[in-house]
């Protein structure tokens, strides 16, 4: 894909480029030698060392790559499924033709493409319907993405500084609670289905079929994480093994 001037078809072209050769993957937190999310690490960790990340490296990389092309670019934190949780959650509004568009290309599963920052907006993603509603509260906008229904995450429009992330980061990655201390999570694309993986299942979502949901073992779930694009060593599984008792 060759360097073009900013537009909105350029920029679904890229967030649908991203998602589908970049692997959503917990490992390095899961197994406790995360390296940080400042961009040069987060560069090495996606692209060079093909090890997965979640929001805050897909989100950082993703922006670097759109400021650099020109995009007018907004980094946004959201919550989580309900409003209690903390704003952990790193995602991007993207300003082009006029119009806003949310960018989300760190969730796991998540719009494969754009969609407008627009109440009631749309957009089908491997059979799943994600919609966008907008509400106000106390002098406040907040938008909630929603699948089939069901809340995603709360994105509210509050500035988001540097050590905004930092912060997420540590919390998701220190808290003895966090779904990623806690268990393996790995997303991503191999060809047009779309795999999540954890240490006990898999979740296959492809467009005009049923959901496929099954368990597995730790070794298919290595092997799968492979399929998607994480680059994952047997000294990474025995560990893995180790980490949930296995050995």
């Amino acid at each position: 894909m060759g360097r073009q001037a900013p537009s909105l078809t350029y920029l679904s072209d890229l967030h649908s480029a991203h998602v589908h050769t970049r692997t959503f993957a917990n490992v390095d937190v899961l197994l406790g030698h995360h390296p940080g999310i400042d961009p040069k690490r987060v560069q090495q960790q996606l692209l060079d060392d093909d090890r997965g990340g979640y929001c805050y490296e897909h989100a950082q990389l993703f922006a670097g790559v759109l400021e650099q092309l020109g995009f007018k670019v907004r980094r946004r934190l959201s919550r989580v499924h309900t409003d209690f949780n903390i704003r952990a959650h790193l995602c991007l509004t993207v300003s082009i033709e006029g119009s806003e568009y949310l960018c989300d290309p760190g969730f796991g599963f998540s719009i494969d493409r754009p969609i407008e920052l627009k109440d009631g907006a749309t957009r089908s993603t491997v059979g799943q319907v994600f919609t966008l509603g907008k509400k106000e509260q106390e002098g406040q906008t907040f938008w909630y993405l929603t699948r089939n229904g069901k809340t995603e995450h709360i994105i509210d429009t509050l500035p988001v500084m540097p050590n905004d992330a930092r912060t997420g980061h540590l919390i998701l990655t220190a808290d003895p609670l966090s779904i990623f201390q806690n268990h393996l999570v790995v997303a991503g694309y191999v060809g047009q289905a779309h795999y999540t993986v954890t240490e006990r299942s898999v979740t296959i979502r492809r467009a005009g079929q049923e959901t496929e949901h099954r368990e597995i073992g730790l070794d298919e779930a290595v092997e799968l994480s492979r399929r998607v694009g994480l680059r994952i060593s047997d000294a990474d599984l025995s560990s893995l093994k180790q980490k949930f008792g296995e050995e």
